[in-house]
């Protein structure tokens, strides 16, 4: 797990760490090495799902939380999720859509893509749409007076959730959507799904991401031969 640095000067820090200053104080983390490290295990994802109480996150616990979890169930870009607006998840009669449709204005090389809600994600917009009394056109996820959060903020949201949580290494939000894409591929083992979802262009680019095998799969291939 990471360590809190309350002076910087009384440690020694390996090529391997290095420090990260947090909402809340400096930290040591683990530098991220290979593909494996950009995505979190089932471990560290319920250490970050367990770490939204008040006592870290104050009175923010459940806004981030739910970013989080939107993160984890649409693989979304930062940029794409602070675009969103409520008229991209809920139709005219205030239902939440079946799918997200990323427009391409707000997608990477303007490619739009559909993603669908699952019950997760639903949850998630259900608490950014049940907020206040807000039009279809105003942003999915804003502050109180209805400003939108900045990529930037949102960035921050997900950095400091995963140091309060423990997590030995730093995360983002590409951290989330390649947990997010990582999942998808082992259940289904299907690059084209994955592609789609991630708005890829090149599926040799999702290969390269997503296909790695783990240990744990190998171990299962080979029991019994």
């Amino acid at each position: 797990r990471y360590m809190k640095i309350e002076d910087i000067s009384s440690i020694t820090v390996d090529k391997h760490h290095k420090v990260v200053a947090g909402k809340n104080g400096n930290y040591l983390v683990k530098k991220v090495k290979s593909e494996l490290d950009k995505r979190l295990s089932e471990s560290e994802e319920a250490l970050l799902m367990a770490s939204f109480t008040h006592d870290n996150h104050k009175s923010n616990a459940a806004r981030n939380k739910w970013i989080v979890v939107l993160f984890l169930n649409t693989g979304l870009r930062v940029n794409e999720l602070s675009s969103l607006r409520i008229y991209d998840v809920l139709d005219s009669s205030g239902e939440i859509k079946r799918t997200l449709e990323v427009r391409p204005e707000t997608a990477k090389r303007g490619k739009a893509r559909q993603i669908p809600l699952n019950a997760s994600a639903k949850e998630a917009i259900f608490f950014f749409t049940n907020a206040g009394n807000r039009d279809l056109t105003s942003s999915l996820i804003a502050k109180r007076k209805g400003e939108a959060l900045t990529r930037r903020s949102i960035q921050d949201i997900v950095k400091n959730s995963g140091l309060r949580a423990g997590i030995e290494r730093l995360i983002g939000p590409h951290t989330l959507r390649h947990t997010f894409l990582s999942k998808v591929y082992v259940k289904h083992k299907n690059v084209k799904i994955t592609q789609q979802l991630a708005g890829h262009s090149d599926p040799k680019l999702t290969m390269q991401l997503y296909t790695h095998t783990t240990i744990d799969e190998m171990a299962e291939a080979v029991e019994g031969l």
